[in-house]
Parts: structure tokens; sequence; C-alpha cells
């Protein structure tokens, strides 16, 4: 709604509404779609070139547009859900267009150097004790305990940091 807003009040998107009411009931019209990650699971090589396009783009510039170096940067890839509750279909998620976005981004992060948070361990092996979901029961966002287990997933890696940033302290 802040996007519909901006766009209708600052770039002059008037019937920006009724633009969307149209495309959506053209997008019903449409095939059925299978998602992963909350976008089309369909992996078309023209599309998974754009997107391997896009990380790399992104990648290269995220150091500079955050003025650190990939070593001081923590990638946090997020897992595939609902499919993350059901381990073949987690399985199944890794050739979608998601899972190979996925991928992508992990292993180009860890060769450029960056620290990388891979959730998905951390997300099954918390459902396989707990059997809490990490979502809203009505969007896809993260709720109180998803953002617990990916803080504690972060912290991990902040640990190597630590005796690093104690040291700092102690000079100043």
């Amino acid at each position: 709604s802040a996007l519909a807003l901006y766009l209708m009040r600052n770039v002059g998107i008037i019937d920006l509404i009724s633009r969307i009411g149209i495309n959506m009931a053209q997008a019903a019209q449409r095939k059925p779609s299978t998602y992963v990650g909350q976008t089309e699971a369909e992996a078309t090589p023209a599309r998974v070139n754009e997107g391997h396009r896009v990380i790399d783009w992104f990648l290269g510039a995220l150091p500079q547009a955050a003025c650190l170096l990939p070593h001081d940067i923590v990638v946090v890839v997020d897992t595939p859900r609902p499919q993350v509750y059901d381990r073949s279909a987690l399985a199944a998620a890794q050739t979608s267009y998601f899972g190979q976005m996925r991928s992508r981004i992990i292993s180009q992060a860890k060769a450029g150097g960056f620290k990388v948070v891979d959730t998905e361990p951390y997300f099954v092996a918390a459902y396989a004790v707990d059997h809490q979901r990490f979502e809203f029961p009505s969007d896809g966002h993260w709720n109180a305990h998803g953002h617990a287990v990916v803080a504690a997933a972060i912290l991990e890696v902040f640990a190597d940091w630590r005796p690093l940033m104690a040291g700092k302290a102690n000079l100043q």
C-alpha cells in the first residue's frame, strides 16, 4: 500500500488500483502456477540466466553500497516455505527457480568472501524439535519464532567477531 501511494502521489500513476485489478483478472485466467519461496517455481533458462545476472550484479555492488568489505557483510538466505515442513517437498524445491537462485546466491556470496547464513539447516532442526511454524498464518513473513531461529543463526556468524570487537572496545 505504501508503494501504491508513492506511485500515485509522486510518480503520477493515478489509475494504479484499476490497472492492478485488470492485471489480477488476467492472471486469474492463466493456468494455475506452483510457487516456491513466494515466487513461481518454473525455472526457464531465460529466467534463470536473468536471475544469475541479477545476483552477480547485486553481490558486486553490495560492498560499495554498504561501504564495507565483503567479509564484513552477512548475507542471510531464506528457506523455501512451506516446503521446509516436508523433507520431500524441500528436496523437490531445490530445482525450482527459488531453489536455483538460493543455491546461486549462497555459492557466489561465499566465493566472494561474504559471510553467509543459510537458514535452511536452522529451520529444519528447529522444526524437528518443536514443530512450530516460522511464519504468520496469513502471510509468508517470519513470525517471532522464525526471527528467533534466524537471530541465533546470525549470532553464530558473529561469534568469530566477538574477540575482535572486544579488542577494539579496549582500545577506545
